[in-house]
């Protein structure tokens, strides 16, 4: 049996491209579960020509079932690059109407039947399936319901009666028909690590995309106003430990980083943290780790736990959203300035000579006043920490479907603060930003805040290839991406079209030396490296390199 997974990620010019995780973890499961099964995991928006390489794929494949694994429905990337394009006040990159390409290819060439998942669906999968003109999908962790669908598949079972008669049976399931929609408790249970392999997708090599994730938890028992997590998963649920550990041995490079994939890691208390990295210590494991925090509960001994386990000051990254009482307060979020401030002490109590911290300025309740506090408080962390504070701040939040923020907006029908797609369902990019639009709030903080020892930024700010021009980024994840799975002639063509629209030096010569590397490795497979050698030099940028 071959089983098809799309990873419908684009390669994009606001992030570096994360690993496929779902679909792994989905791919890991099937083959451990039903005999003779292929499962490939492709991304189509790798492919020079998406329709007819798709089209080739599926007619050389023959896959009998297909998954779409949708991460994100777009690229957050408000005030982005100033090349970027602007849509009524924000940057945003739109995914959807290429998820409906990848669609249509599909059913001009097979019938066979295609399930939706992933994080991005799982916001509002009912809307996505009518969205897509599909009518099967799985919100949350997908394995366990998606193996159920590929054995009945299997036995040349009806699918979509299948579904119909065993929704019961399949949690996470979304059954999208003319006459009702049918739906099943979201999935929780998450994959058990049981086994001696876990086959990763080749072509996201943590040495450009940065680290490997490895799932702790579901869920979360925040209430934020725009959180999807909250509203979806309410009940925070951890894999067990071993669990946990055992997926981290079977990373190859114990040198390579681990995201520690979760709401927050101390969600609601911390003694899973603490258990969690004794574990990691007495494990052996060599990897660095990282995660995301919330303020609190964070005492001196999970501080200490952490440390031990190998992570650094600048990976226990706090989500700290704002340090007004009177937005935490506005927008439901369980900590307040008081706890931010216990935080602080904490770190510097323990020693701690950096700190990681990520904001959003714009919410519901933000005015001149919260602004400023935001601001001094900054001020005040550049000078406890110096170069030691990393601080980035998103200006204005995303509106997603079936969200506190989302139905308050909706029954007051005050749409003066949103900028972007504004539609009726929040599917396309919206972004809710008071008192200001996104990018004159960007501009006044860089003006009030002035020249800081630490860094202070936007997420704008990054990868310097991702503030080249915009085809620069894409390009260059491509080219990543077939490097990784050997592919020398598309990795290196995908370089060549990019020199002449940078910038700056740098970019250019990271760029030169990354085309060398590939030529070096394409001679090796006896590929025409003196041809592309020869096109590289006939290039015009690289003649600013040469000194």
């Amino acid at each position: 049996m071959n089983i098809l997974l799309l990873y419908l990620n684009p390669f994009d010019w606001a992030s570096i491209a994360a690993p496929p995780y779902g679909l792994e973890i989905i791919s890991n499961y099937v083959k451990r579960n039903i005999d003779d099964t292929t499962t490939r995991i492709v991304n189509p928006f790798a492919f020079k020509n998406m329709k007819d390489d798709l089209n080739q794929l599926l007619l050389n494949f023959l896959p009998e079932m297909i998954g779409l694994s949708i991460r994100n429905l777009d690229n957050m990337a408000n005030i982005w690059t100033e090349k970027a394009e602007a849509r009524n006040g924000i940057k945003t990159r739109g995914f959807l109407q290429e998820y409906e390409e990848v669609v249509r290819i599909i059913k001009a060439v097979t019938q066979v039947p295609v399930i939706v998942g992933g994080a991005g669906f799982s916001i509002a999968p009912a809307a996505i399936l009518r969205r897509l003109e599909l009518n099967l999908g799985i919100a949350g962790p997908g394995e366990v319901t998606f193996a159920k669908l590929a054995n009945a598949v299997k036995s040349k079972l009806d699918l979509t009666r299948y579904v119909d008669n065993n929704l019961d049976q399949l949690d996470g399931m979304i059954y999208v028909s003319s006459q009702a929609d049918r739906v099943s408790p979201p999935a929780h249970a998450m994959h058990s690590t049981e086994m001696s392999f876990f086959e990763r997708a080749v072509q996201y090599s943590p040495k450009w995309t940065g680290s490997v994730p490895v799932r702790v938890s579901t869920g979360c028992t925040g209430k934020c106003s725009f959180c999807v997590e909250g509203s979806l998963f309410p009940k925070n649920q951890w894999r067990s430990i071993q669990d946990i550990i055992n997926e981290i041995k079977l990373i190859n490079n114990h040198n390579e980083a681990v995201w520690l994939a979760c709401s927050e890691l101390n969600d609601s208390n911390e003694s899973n943290v603490i258990e969690l990295c004794n574990a990691i210590r007495k494990s052996g494991v060599k990897n660095r780790f990282s995660s995301y925090f919330t303020p609190a509960p964070f005492s001196k001994e999970q501080y200490y736990a952490l440390k031990a386990a190998n992570f650094s000051d600048h990976s226990i990254c706090f989500g700290i959203t704002h340090v007004s009482d009177q937005v935490l307060h506005k927008n439901n979020i369980a900590h307040r300035k008081k706890d931010i401030d216990q935080l602080i002490k904490t770190l510097v109590d323990a020693g701690a000579t950096g700190i990681t911290v990520g904001f959003i300025v714009g919410l519901p309740g933000e005015d001149e006043q919260t602004l400023n506090e935001f601001m001094e408080w900054i001020k005040e962390m550049d000078d406890l920490f110096g170069e030691g504070l990393r601080c980035f701040y998103n200006c204005g939040v995303r509106v997603y479907p079936n969200t506190q923020l989302a139905r308050i907006i909706q029954k007051q029908g005050n749409r003066h603060n949103l900028y972007g797609e504004a539609g009726p369902d929040f599917l396309e990019p919206v972004v809710f930003s008071t008192p200001y639009a996104p990018e004159e709030m960007n501009q006044r903080i860089i003006k009030a805040i002035g020249k800081t020892k630490g860094t202070v930024a936007s997420y704008n700010l990054g990868n310097e290839l991702l503030q080249e021009d915009i085809k620069v980024a894409m390009h260059w994840q491509r080219s990543k991406y077939h490097q990784f799975e050997n592919n020398y002639k598309e990795a290196i063509g995908e370089l060549l079209e990019i020199y002449s629209l940078c910038s700056k030096k740098s970019v250019k010569e990271k760029l030169m030396l990354d085309t060398i590397q590939l030529i070096i490795k394409a001679k090796k497979q006896d590929l025409n490296a003196s041809f592309y050698l020869n096109h590289m030099l006939e290039n015009s940028a690289f003649y600013s390199l040469v000194d």
